[in-house]
């Protein structure tokens, strides 16, 4: 917002304007406490204000809400936006745990992909002894020093040889798909509601804007746990159950009953 628009706001705009600035100063606070800027004076520190307001023009935003309507209209948003940091956190609480899920997957897709690459250099190892006697010596001393490593031991027709064991790395792929989905579908019904009430209750750009960064976010990281799913089902088997895609997943359409009882979460 241009700082030309925010003065005249403040100087002869209407009071629903100035509560709307006033809220919007708020949100960019609720988005990112770090743009809250002090100063010392007399051993303490006093707020100064944000990028958008100083603290002595958002006084006197609102000193000027002193109408009834204007009252009402000030609750009924005040109340919104409540509502709305109860379910921002929520969603918060769900994407730090997709994050969390993604890093276990990674680490699991990485110790896989390793042990495909270490047990087809031992194996080009193994072929490369002169005689049997001493291969078997190599197999079995490899054995004992890479069973934590996530190889399997193989023998048949009088050769030994290892493979990476894509069981052991699919229970907990597996299991952790399973959260994905879990994590994408709170995800999806929460940025959902939130999203309906910036277009209905609380129009306010620092809400918007982070929500339309959130959502990018998280598409970024399933895309990426995409890669990793891919690649393991292409080398091994189908993981079960199936990663549902962020974009894939359908929730119902929110209502004004929903808006409703959004905003009745909070006093």
């Amino acid at each position: 917002m241009k700082r030309a628009d925010i003065e005249r706001i403040i100087k002869t705009g209407s009071v629903k304007q100035k509560i709307k600035l006033y809220m919007t100063d708020t949100a960019m606070v609720s988005v990112d406490p770090s743009i809250l800027e002090f100063i010392e004076l007399e051993g303490k520190l006093l707020a100064k204000g944000t990028p958008l307001l100083t603290a002595k023009e958002k006084d006197t935003l609102w000193e000027s809400i002193k109408e009834r309507k204007d009252i009402e209209y000030y609750e009924e948003m005040r109340r919104a936006n409540k509502a709305f940091l109860l379910f921002m956190d929520k969603l918060k609480l769900s994407a730090a745990g997709i994050v969390a899920t993604y890093l276990i997957i990674d680490t699991v897709f990485t110790k896989y992909a390793k042990s495909l690459d270490l047990s087809e250099t031992l194996n080009d190892l193994l072929e490369v002894y002169p005689d049997e006697e001493s291969r078997k010596k190599a197999y079995e001393l490899a054995a004992l020093q890479l069973e934590s490593q996530g190889l399997k031991q193989y023998e048949a027709e009088g050769n030994s040889w290892f493979e990476a064991d894509g069981d052991r790395y699919y229970k907990r792929l597996a299991k952790n798909v399973g959260h994905v989905n879990s994590f994408n579908q709170s995800i999806k019904e929460y940025h959902t509601l939130l999203t309906a009430i910036t277009r209905k209750e609380l129009p306010l750009k620092p809400y918007i804007d982070w929500l339309i960064d959130i959502e990018k976010n998280i598409i970024g990281v399933n895309n990426e746990i995409q890669k990793r799913v891919a690649f393991y089902e292409k080398s091994v088997k189908p993981v079960k159950p199936t990663l549902i895609s962020y974009e894939a997943i359908e929730v119902a359409e929110i209502t004004d009953e929903d808006i409703t009882d959004f905003k009745e979460t909070v006093r």
